[in-house]
């Protein structure tokens, strides 16, 4: 049963993330799990103006037939609500380059969209964007935390900013803006950069969520070198994240992406796309990060949490122990 506070969360992602406006031709996919979210976000946009059409798919499907691939090309807007991402999927991605507006939400229950509901996406928008900044215009990203991490890197290249607000591209007609062209997930709220691949390494210990496995009962302590993992220590979820590695490529133990949250209406849940954004929190992921602007190819993206680290851009502190330094900057 979708609640009032279900249809409200999903009006707000329509109007302020997704710039939904009246007349929007909107295809909402959901796997059989979501249909609840899927019919949250179909009145949702019936309550802006704009027409809806809710489609169901198997969970286990990675790629989209033709039929549904050519819909989303003719979207204005795609809503896209199912347990295994499809952002990477080559239906998704032309979409995208041929103008539609896609709001991504993996592994997306009630709850966590019903506090996606509650962000303020100009000031998280803001916040995040001040930060990608000044992580730009760093030399070096070091991470520390009191359970033993000690990981350093040069920074390489423009941080990016996820924010839930897609880059303004301003079209006159209507007097609108229109943002064609543009995917986000959500949750949203994170700093990513590509660490400088041969040049980091150090201690690494998750003790809040890791990708594929879930929240953390106990820390998982990585040894990187040059780049990559060389050793995962730890008990049940170490053992896990190693089988995982061993049964992927070879560039699955790259150090592929650093990142910082700062979406302070997260709460830690289990699910990574949400843990991830958590302000005060960093990340660390492992293998692909092409999408990224990386050049690290990959099967897989696994990205591990760290509760309340300090970390330093060059010497200066953004978060000390897990208090952000730029929350209201």
């Amino acid at each position: 049963m979708i609640t009032t506070g279900t249809v409200s969360a999903a009006k707000v992602i329509a109007e302020v993330c997704a710039n939904v406006v009246r007349g929007n031709d909107v295809l909402v996919i959901v796997d059989h799990s979501r249909f609840q979210i899927g019919q949250a976000f179909v009145e949702a946009n019936r309550l802006i103006g704009a027409s809806a059409a809710l489609v169901m798919i198997e969970s286990e499907w990675n790629r989209l037939p033709n039929t549904l691939a050519k819909a989303l090309q003719e979207a204005h807007v795609v809503f896209i609500a199912t347990e295994k991402s499809l952002t990477h999927t080559r239906a998704v991605q032309i979409a995208k380059a041929l103008g539609s507006r896609i709001i991504s939400m993996p592994g997306i229950s009630q709850e966590i969209l019903e506090r996606c509901g509650e962000v303020d996406y100009e000031r998280l928008n803001r916040i995040t964007h001040d930060l990608a900044e000044k992580v730009t215009k760093a030399n070096n990203l070091r991470i520390t935390s009191d359970l033993g991490t000690d990981f350093l890197t040069p920074i390489r290249g423009k941080a990016l900013a996820q924010t839930g607000l897609c880059p303004r591209k301003v079209f006159k007609s209507r007097g609108e803006t229109m943002w064609r062209g543009c995917l986000q997930n959500i949750p949203s709220g994170e700093v990513a950069v590509v660490p400088r691949g041969y040049e980091c390494g150090g201690t690494i210990v998750f003790d809040g969520t890791v990708g594929s496995i879930g929240k953390l009962q106990n820390p998982v302590i990585l040894k990187a070198d040059k780049g990559r993992v060389i050793s995962i220590e730890g008990k049940t979820e170490a053992e896990m994240l190693r089988t995982i590695i061993q049964k992927a490529d070879k560039n699955a133990n790259c150090v592929a992406e650093v990142g910082v949250g700062t979406n302070d209406k997260v709460l830690l849940s289990g699910n990574i796309l949400e843990d991830e954004k958590k302000l005060g929190t960093a990340h660390i992921a492992l293998g692909d990060n092409v999408n990224l602007g990386g050049t690290i190819a990959s099967d897989i993206h696994i990205d591990g949490i760290i509760m309340s680290p300090t970390i330093l851009l060059d010497e200066t502190p953004i978060v000390e122990k897990g208090k952000s330094m730029f929350k209201d900057m």
